[in-house]
Parts: structure tokens; sequence; C-alpha cells
């Protein structure tokens, strides 16, 4: 059944709206035909509340037992009672590690070529939602399995137009309802528009009667134009109305959906942005190095949403000179948008170098932690990060009255 939006409607219920942006979105069963959805552009005046996030002297440990390496393909947090763990699955021994968050000690250890002997673990990645829920995606497949390793589902993703499905914490698992949102590899020809046009970057799938589903395409800028590979690059979070919010390398905007009928976009433009993000010709691909082509661009990364504080936070890279591209020893500086709950950019600072903000975990008591140090083969560090304000516009606004 073609979905379809009352532009109109949505002019009424969110006054000053301006241009549409289109999205293609899709729910795929049984390859049903894309239809084109129009996602709704919101304009939200920025305002400079001298936001930044600054790192505490308090980080928490977790020494890697012998044999294990400290090359973390996926890891998140849960909790039982009233205690918080870490999950950690190491791509390079192929083993699943449970902590206990705040005392580091190592409570489990699993080695997943002992529960999963059939599928190639090369590339897969894993989530623990609870001891009796650990679900593992490989290049094939995607696995609920219980705490014994017994495989409780198993969802076959070897269609015509599937890809990989990929767990991380900027494309986390989402849990809604009976069906489970999982975000896919990016695996679409940098060459080809149609192959960017058939690309989807979501699944959703029903473990209990093994049923797989496509969602939602990539923006209209990728539907007319190519970039390069490292410009397929995105992310994800769920905000507090239970919609998921996206980030793309090439796209100064960001877009928040319900999967369904609900499509909103909102500048998350980087004030350190100099210039447009420009397509490339297919020419131009084939005979340039597509890192070079991204490394001298602006760019965009991943996207969370703290549920603590009710803001967004996404990263910015700036553009690299041609100078400091061969020089091989610098590499793309990083800043961090804020944003409210109503998508309104309240301050954006630089990031620092000390800590990844591909790995910020937001706990329930409203800390904040992201990995450090991330060069110590003997053990992971996740450094505690809270805000520093520093309200500029307040203060503009006190120096005119």
């Amino acid at each position: 059944m073609p979905l379809i939006i009352n532009y109109n409607r949505f002019l009424r219920k969110y006054g000053c709206l301006s241009i549409c942006v289109i999205i293609l979105f899709s729910s795929v069963g049984c390859e049903k035909k894309k239809v084109l959805a129009k996602a709704v552009y919101k304009h939200v005046d920025r305002i400079d509340r001298g936001i930044k996030l600054v790192e505490h002297s308090d980080t928490l440990h977790f020494p890697l037992p012998p044999h294990t390496s400290n090359r973390i393909s996926s890891f998140n947090c849960f909790k039982k009672d009233t205690i918080n763990y870490i999950f950690f699955y190491d791509r390079g021994t192929k083993t699943m590690n449970i902590y206990d968050f705040y005392s580091g000690k190592l409570i489990k250890q699993t080695p997943l070529r002992s529960w999963i002997k059939s599928d190639n673990l090369d590339k897969a990645t894993a989530y623990v939602r609870n001891f009796d829920s650990i679900y593992v995606a490989t290049q094939n497949s995607f696995f609920l399995l219980d705490s014994s390793g017994t495989i409780k589902s198993k969802i076959r993703l070897t269609g015509k137009l599937d890809q990989p499905a990929s767990i991380n914490n900027i494309s986390p698992l989402v849990f809604v309802k009976n069906e489970i949102y999982v975000g896919m590899e990016r695996t679409a020809d940098e060459q080809s528009i149609r192959a960017q046009q058939e690309y989807e970057v979501l699944y959703g799938l029903d473990t209990e009667n093994e049923i797989k589903k496509r969602y939602y395409s990539l923006p209209d800028i990728y539907q007319k134009s190519l970039y390069g590979y490292s410009f397929l690059n995105y992310g994800y979070c769920l905000n507090d109305k239970g919609n998921f919010v996206f980030s793309f390398a090439a796209d100064t905007n960001i877009y928040e959906t319900n999967l369904s009928d609900y499509h909103m976009a909102y500048s998350c433009k980087s004030k350190f942005q100099s210039g447009d993000i420009t397509p490339i010709t297919k020419e131009d691909l084939k005979k340039t190095n597509s890192y070079k082509i991204y490394s001298l661009k602006d760019s965009y990364g991943a996207i969370f949403f703290d549920p603590y504080k009710k803001r967004y936070l996404r990263q910015a890279k700036q553009k690299m000179s041609e100078a400091d591209y061969k020089s091989h020893e610098v590499r793309k500086k990083r800043s961090i948008i804020f944003m409210d709950k109503d998508f309104q950019i309240i301050g954006e600072s630089e990031k620092p170098e000390s800590f990844s903000f591909e790995s910020i975990i937001f706990m329930d008591n409203g800390e904040i932690y992201g990995r450090a140090n991330g060069m110590d083969m003997h053990a992971l560090h996740f450094v505690r990060l809270s805000y520093e304000e520093n309200d500029t516009s307040s203060q503009q606004m006190a120096q005119r009255n």
C-alpha cells in the first residue's frame, strides 16, 4: 500500500516549515516497490550556549585477559537488578567478554566459535541485551542465542538486495515491540547512483517468526549524485519520542522519522564548515583515491541522543589541506554539535583528541563515558565526561540590555 503524507497537515501542525527534502523510504518484505516519502524541512535558529564535553580524572579500566586483543568491533551496556555490566566483542580473537561496569571485573568470557560454527565470523558483531538474550550478526545471518549458546532464532541475510547486518555503538540495536532494528553495512558501489538508490540502511527483524524487512534509503543528495565510499557512512540514535534520528556523512541535515508516516529534516551544519560538500563524477572516482576525496572535504559523523539531558550530539569533521593529507601525520579535526530536544543548535566546540566520540555511552544515572587510550594492548579504558557550559547568548543579551 503506498505511503501518503498529508503535507498541508504537516504545515498546519508545525508552523514555519519551509522547503521539503526528499527521502526514499521502503519497507521490503516481498520486494515491494519503493515509495517516495517527503521529509519536511524545519528551520530552527541556532544559539550559542558555549557547550563542550570535558574529561574527568575518574577513568574506568577493563583489563584484557591473556590472548585477548583490543580490537573491539561492538560493545554495549546492560543492567541486571542494580548492577551495570558492559559487553565487548573482540573481533581479533572472536571472543565475547562481559565485565562489571564499575569494578572492571571480568564476569564471563566466551569464544563465539564455540556457539556459532557454521558462519564466517571475520566481520561478526554482537550485542547483549541480558544474560539470556545475545544477538550476533555475521556476513550472512542474524542470530539470537541464550546464555548456553543455544540458537533460538536465525535469519538468513542472503537475498538479492540484502547486505550484512552490523551492530555497533553508532548504529545500535533498537527494540520496538516484536521487531529488532539493526544497521546494514555500507556496501553500495561508490561509482553507481543506482546502487545508492537501492541501498537501505536498516533491517527490521522479527526473530520469533524469522521475518526480515528493509527500511530507509539514503537522503535525496545520494539519489542524484556520487560522493565516494567514505561519504556513505551513517549513524543513528533513538530519541525520547521513539523516533530514529539519522546522520549521513555528506549531508548537513539530520533526519527524524518513525519509518512510517513521519519524516522531518533539520539543519545541523557545523560552524566550521567552509563551502559546500560537493559531489564528484564517476570519472574522478575512478582515477582519484576515495579516501583522499573524503579527506579534502568537510563531512559528518555519528549522532547520539542523551536521554538524561534530552539533547543530541553530532560529530562534524573539518576538511584537511592538501599538504596535511600528503604528510600522513594528521587527520581531520573534529567538533561536536549540540542540539536540544527540539533540534535547535545550542553550541559547537572542538572535540578533544583524547577520547573516541564514536564510543560515547550514556548511563541511566546521567553519567557519560568515552573510550580513551585506545592503543593500550592490555586494557580498555573509559574516561568520564560531562558538559561544561558558558552561555554566551545570555551574556550577549544582557550586554545589549
